[in-house]
């Protein structure tokens, strides 16, 4: 089922109280995190989720809300040697994607082109961001460049109210501008690539 940007927001942000153990949210605090200010507006975003059956709640209760699970998940069954080989130990678990890698205002895009191979991104890959607009420097970046291009790189704060964005292809160069001319949409917080 496809969800507007808002109501994914939502279902990311709910994924992410539970994923860190915190209460569900009120409906004013949930909106405050997903950028609704009339919590009328985020009750009824939050009605249209249960009617779709993407959240469930008790009834006359908005903090028993929960994220009804899309899929089963994919099973975990333990762990791999990259180096020496270990012995195989079954394990009974699952990993939901959305829980692992979901959260508040976090979103997905896809990569294309070679700009981030030597980083290990490569073209086709997906790409987690969390939509933030400050970075550190060494980060990997979504940045916007004259409100016209979008491109991932390193970000790097240079002198003179500078800031360069670095490839991670030695055949690529670095692109310097003035700071007012980029403005950071989100950090990468994690990565998918299917190999079939």
């Amino acid at each position: 089922m496809k969800l507007t940007g808002l109501e994914q927001r939502i279902v990311n942000h709910l994924s992410a109280c539970k994923r860190e153990g915190k209460a569900v949210p009120s409906l004013r605090e949930m909106g405050r995190a997903v950028g609704v200010n009339s919590p009328g507006t985020m009750g009824r975003y939050v009605n249209g989720l249960i009617d779709k059956g993407v959240l469930k709640k008790t009834p006359k209760r908005w903090r028993s809300l929960e994220v009804v699970s899309q899929s089963e998940g994919l099973p975990l069954l333990g762990k791999i040697a990259a180096g020496k080989p270990l012995e195989a130990m079954p394990v009974s678990q699952s990993i939901d994607l959305n829980v692992y890698l979901g959260g508040a205002n976090r979103f997905v895009i896809q990569v294309e082109g070679d700009s981030m191979i030597e980083a290990g991104i490569l073209d086709g890959d997906l790409v987690i961001i969390q939509q933030q607009e400050t970075a550190r420097t060494s980060d990997i970046v979504v940045a916007f460049i004259d409100n016209q291009e979008a491109t991932l790189k390193r970000f790097k704060k240079r002198a003179g109210n500078k800031v360069e964005l670095i490839p991670a292809n030695r055949k690529m160069k670095s692109m310097i501008y003035d700071a007012e001319r980029v403005s950071i949409q989100g950090v990468l917080v994690g990565q998918l690539r299917k190999y079939t």
